[in-house]
Parts: C-alpha cells; sequence; structure tokens
C-alpha cells in the first residue's frame, strides 16, 4: 500500500495516491457567513461574502462576492432567534419573488417557538459547489 501525499499544483489541493490524483477542491466550502439579522444585518465572519441586502422583518440577503457557477449548489443554514428558550431557523427564502440565484442567497428567520418569521440574532450559511 503507497501512502497518500497532498500537493498543490495551479492553486488547487490534490491528494495523490500512487500514481494518481483527485482534487478535493469540490470538497472545499466556497462560501461561508456569520451575521445577524437585527436592526441593520451585519455580517461578524464572511468568506465570498461582500454584503447583507436588508428586508422585511426577518428577510435579508446575503451577496456573494464571486458568483456560484450554477443554482444547483448544497447549502447548509442555521439561526438562533434570542439565546434563550426561544430557538431559531434560518431557510432559504424559496416563494417566488426570491428564487435562488447564482449571485447572492435569500433568506428567512423563523422564531420555531411560534413559526413566526423574526430577525435573528445569530445565522450562519455555508455554501458548496462551483465557483462560476
Amino acid at each position: 500500500m503507497t501512502a497518500a501525499r497532498l500537493k498543490s499544483q495551479n492553486g488547487d489541493l490534490l491528494v495523490r495516491d500512487g500514481t494518481t490524483d483527485t482534487s478535493i477542491k469540490s470538497g472545499v466550502a466556497k462560501a461561508h457567513i456569520n451575521f445577524n439579522m437585527t436592526g441593520t444585518p451585519a455580517i461578524r465572519d464572511d468568506l465570498n461574502f461582500s454584503s447583507l441586502t436588508d428586508g422585511a422583518s426577518g428577510n435579508c440577503t446575503a451577496n456573494y462576492t464571486n458568483n456560484m457557477g450554477n443554482v444547483n449548489y448544497t447549502y447548509v443554514t442555521s439561526g438562533e432567534y434570542d439565546g434563550g428558550v426561544h430557538a431559531g431557523m434560518l431557510l432559504w427564502n424559496h416563494d417566488a419573488n426570491t428564487a435562488l440565484t447564482t449571485a447572492n442567497f435569500p433568506v428567512l428567520g423563523f422564531k420555531t417557538h411560534d413559526t413566526g418569521v423574526a430577525d435573528l440574532k445569530f445565522a450562519t450559511i455555508v455554501i458548496f459547489g462551483d465557483l462560476a
């Protein structure tokens, strides 16, 4: 059995097992954001997000710095409403006016105790897929 080695070629990370190179670039998150939706939405930390656009209560749009290659990317979201007994949930806002796009991620925050739409104090999104 041959030990695997890591190498870089043209900025891509490759794993070499024997004579076969396997790119692990596709398994790396292309964007992530940690933000607060209350008041004026504010980014705490991010990779490949340029800004947040505020909407009505519980609605905002997270805008990518570099667009995704298509709308078939994978996303993971989480959210917290108030840090106490009330939980929160962050979802893709998929109504007819906010389709998933390659340029941004429309979000919708919920209070899970009464399913009401609300601004979340803590929200995160992680995106996996191909960049444009």
